[in-house]
């Protein structure tokens, strides 16, 4: 009787046991694997590499194929918003909530709280380069994403099941902001004034005339963002410039042609040939313009032309496909030496191309 009663006493507590085990008791058993291996997954996520990641994960090819895809640089147009990104994650880290352990069977679930830096609040502001926006993103506050890891387990191993969720996805995707980075790519126009050196030309048939105005040749710089540059000359621009300034001067440079003092006198003399003097102004534009053609042709303006790539280090730029020519850079100004190009020589030793914030 004695022997039965022990027999029936282990029973009861065998089954206690089991009882125990099958319930809460193995839950605690198992948090301690979860919560390690919820730990893995989160530092493989805070190192931002697929692979490393999937380590920690069920096998999905297409979770690996979406974390790759997210993760990779071929998604930024340059070396400076992968440069950012990188810089971006490379601030991620993690908390990782005990208390929400839950478990049923094979199955558990843990959340994870996952910090980042809030760069988006960098996007009203302007920087310089790069690095002074790098600097800028290691100081930022942290934005916290909450995120419930679900595990299997496989075999004696715990796995995340959900590696590929959307907020680790929307986390990693740092492609769609616009770096607030001072560019240099646009349209920036420099003014050469050609009066003195034009006026100089005329001086030696009309030596007595005070002209007044001015003739300004335009150049257009424009810098690409993919690297090319071209630098063109308004040769129409210069045309409209030289009549203008002819029209607004042709009283006395017909006054000097005909070696009169006054407009009557002009009149006189243009009446001889049978002409009014203002059939007089109109055969003298003409021929100006016809010489301004002429001259316009000859002095071959598409020579002044460039186009080639560009590189930009610091305050500086470097046109690589044209003699290696060397700007600096001061805000929206960018200043060209052009003492030794010939043809532009002539007239200036610089060229200032200011920004048109038009484009």
């Amino acid at each position: 009787m004695k022997k039965t009663g022990r027999i029936i006493a282990v029973l009861a507590t065998a089954t206690l046991i089991t009882g125990s085990l099958s319930g809460c008791g193995l839950s605690m058993f198992a948090k301690k694997d979860v919560v390690e291996a919820a730990t893995n997954f989160a530092e493989a996520v805070t190192k931002a590499d697929s692979s490393k990641i999937m380590k920690t994960a069920v096998e999905d090819d297409d979770a690996e194929e979406k974390l790759a895809e997210v993760l990779s640089d071929d998604n930024y147009s340059s070396d400076d918003a992968v440069d950012f990104a990188d810089a971006v994650l490379g601030t991620l880290e993690y908390e990782i909530d005990e208390d929400s352990f839950e478990a049923d069977g094979k199955e558990a679930s843990i959340d994870i709280t996952f910090k980042i830096a809030d760069y988006e609040s960098l996007e009203d502001e302007e920087f310089e380069d790069i690095d002074e926006l790098i600097d800028a993103v290691e100081d930022c506050d942290k934005t916290e994403v909450k995120f419930t890891a679900n595990l299997t387990k496989d075999g004696k191993e715990w796995l995340v099941s959900n590696p590929d969720d959307k907020k680790i996805i929307k986390m990693y995707d740092i492609s769609g902001f616009t770096l607030p980075i001072s560019t240099v790519g646009g349209l920036y126009v420099a003014q050469i004034d050609l009066t003195d050196s034009i006026v100089g030309d005329l001086a030696g048939s009309y030596t007595t005339i005070d002209f007044e105005g001015s003739i300004m040749l335009e150049m257009d710089l424009w810098l690409e963002d993919d690297g090319t540059f071209s630098i063109l000359v308004d040769g129409e621009g210069f045309k409209t410039e030289m009549r203008t300034f002819i029209d607004d001067n042709i009283d006395n440079l017909i006054l000097a042609s005909l070696g009169v003092s006054s407009i009557d006198e002009a009149e006189e003399m243009a009446s001889l040939y049978g002409m009014t003097y203002s059939d007089l102004t109109d055969f003298l534009l003409d021929g100006i313009d016809e010489e301004i053609d002429r001259e316009i042709e000859s002095e071959g303006f598409d020579s002044l032309s460039y186009d080639g790539t560009y590189t930009v280090d610091g305050n500086t730029i470097c046109f690589e496909d044209s003699d290696e020519a060397i700007a600096t850079i001061d805000g929206d100004t960018i200043t060209l030496d052009v003492s030794d190009v010939y043809g532009l020589n002539d007239y200036t030793d610089e060229l200032v191309f200011v920004k048109d914030a038009s484009y």
